[in-house]
Formats: C-alpha cells, structure tokens, sequence
C-alpha cells in the first residue's frame, strides 16, 4: 500500500548567505483535488497576472515552491521562517530541497509499482483458480 507520508532529510550550506540548513521534511505523497487545484494556484500567485510571460528562473522557482507548498506538511522551523522557501536568499537550498521531495515522493511510488509487480504472479494464480473452480 502506498504510504501517505514520506520524509527526506537536508544538510545543506547556503552558497549566498553561507547558513546552514539542516532538518527533515515530512511530505504528503498522495494529493487530493482540493491540493492539486492549490498548487497550480499558488504557482499562478508566484507569477503574478501574465504567468505565460514568466522567465525559465521564475517559472522554476514557482514549481518548486507550489509544489513543496501542498506536499510539506512538517518541516525545520527555518523553512517555516522562510515562509516555506519564498524568502530564502540561497536557491541552492529551495532546488535542493525541491529535488530530494521530489526524489523521496517517487520513490515511494517506485516502492508501491515493484510491491504490486511482484504480487501479480500470485494474483494471476488466484484468478484461475477462482475461474476455474465449478459454479456454486
């Protein structure tokens, strides 16, 4: 079964300010609607009223930040602070950030993929049986 969490951890050092950021991350792995409809609206916010205008940086930096805005649901308080990476001075740390959310969610889809793989062999068998057994 697909879990509803995962976390990822972060060490990192800002490459502008030089802070260090360290913490673990807890992210929701399944969205519903009502998330999903949030998210693109918070990417639409980032970019303001002509978001089909927006340059490569600030279309990537809206992805990021909607996109960790509905899967974050714990997070270090200097994320928090940061009011979820929008005032961060380091892009370092929001792709960085973005990118193991990223990695952590997909590979738990990954995880549930092989688990459902490795049991359609069985479940292949149960139906024959159930297809074969006589009428009741």
């Amino acid at each position: 079964m697909l879990q509803e969490n995962v976390t990822c951890s972060v060490s990192l050092k800002g490459e502008d300010t030089e802070t260090n950021f360290d913490g673990v991350f807890t992210l929701k792995v399944k969205l519903t609607h009502r998330d999903m409809l949030r998210q693109d609206e918070i990417y639409r916010n980032c970019l303001g009223t002509s978001p089909g205008n927006a340059g490569t940086l600030a279309a990537n930096i809206a992805e990021a930040i909607s996109y960790l805005g509905v899967r974050v649901s714990k997070a270090p308080s200097w994320w928090t602070d940061s009011n979820g990476g929008m005032d961060l001075q380091d892009s370092n740390v929001l792709s960085s950030v973005y990118l193991k959310a990223y990695e952590a969610i997909e590979n738990e889809y990954k995880r549930h993929r092989k688990t459902a793989e490795e049991a359609a062999p069985a479940l292949k068998v149960a139906a024959s049986a159930i297809d074969a057994a006589p009428p009741v």
